[in-house]
C-alpha cells in the first residue's frame, strides 16, 4: 500500500516488448508513476515458446518499473493478446418476471443465458461486454432497470482465450515473482485508456 493511495500494476507481455505500468489510484483517478520496458523474448504471436526467456523479460521490465516508481511490486493485472484471442456476438431473451418493473434479477438471468454458449475444447470466456438491451420493441437501452416491459433481450460481445496460452503466460509472470490478480484482453485495456465515454457509445 502506498501512503498516498492504492497502487495498481499492469503487465503487458507482447511479442516485441514487455511493458510494466505502475499507477497510483486516489480519489477515483489513476496517475502513472512508473514504467518499465524490456525487449520481449520467448513469445511468438502472444504465445509462450520459451519459458526462461519470457520470465527474464518480465523480471527486467518489473525491476525497471519498481525503480521508476519507487515501489516494490508484488502483484499485477496481466494483459492477454495474440492470435489465440477470439471474439463473437451472442444474444438471449428472457421474460420479465414482473412486467411492472425490470429488476436486477431479470438482467442477471438474461446475461447468464447470453453467455451460456458452447465453446471449443481448450477455450474459456475472458470478457462478456454488454452491447445493448431491448425491452419489448425498445432498442439501444444501456440500463433497463426500472423500466416496464414483458420481454428483455440482451446483445453481448464475448471475448475468449486459449486456456493453455493464458496459463503458460500466468506461470511465467508468477515465476518472475509476481502474483497475478487478474487477466484482461490487451485491446480492451487499451480502449479503456484512450477512448472517451462518448466514443464508447
Amino acid at each position: 500500500m502506498h501512503p498516498d493511495g492504492e497502487i495498481i500494476v499492469g503487465i503487458d507481455v507482447g511479442t516485441t516488448k514487455v511493458a510494466t505500468v505502475v499507477g497510483l489510484k486516489r480519489s477515483g483517478e489513476v496517475e502513472v508513476i512508473g514504467l518499465g520496458l524490456s525487449t520481449s523474448e520467448g513469445l511468438r504471436k502472444g504465445t509462450v515458446v520459451n519459458v526462461e526467456k519470457t520470465v527474464e523479460s518480465i523480471r527486467t521490465s518489473v525491476r525497471e518499473a519498481e525503480q521508476s516508481a519507487g515501489v516494490n511490486i508484488k502483484s499485477a493485472i496481466v494483459s492477454l493478446s495474440g492470435e489465440h484471442i477470439k471474439s463473437f456476438d451472442s444474444h438471449a431473451v428472457e421474460q420479465v418476471k414482473n412486467p411492472q418493473e425490470v429488476v436486477e434479477e431479470d438482467i442477471y438471468r438474461v446475461l447468464e443465458k447470453a453467455k451460456s454458449v458452447e465453446l471449443p475444447h481448450g477455450r474459456e470466456i475472458l470478457h462478456v461486454l454488454t452491447q445493448e438491451f431491448i425491452v419489448d420493441e425498445n432498442e439501444g437501452i444501456k440500463d433497463p432497470r426500472g423500466m416496464t416491459g414483458y420481454r428483455l433481450e440482451a446483445k453481448v460481445h464475448i471475448i475468449t482465450n486459449a486456456i493453455q496460452s493464458a496459463e503458460n503466460l500466468i506461470r511465467c509472470v508468477e515465476k518472475g515473482g509476481i502474483s497475478v490478480e487478474d487477466t484482461v484482453f490487451s485491446g480492451l485495456a487499451s480502449a479503456e485508456a484512450v477512448v472517451t465515454p462518448e466514443e464508447k457509445e
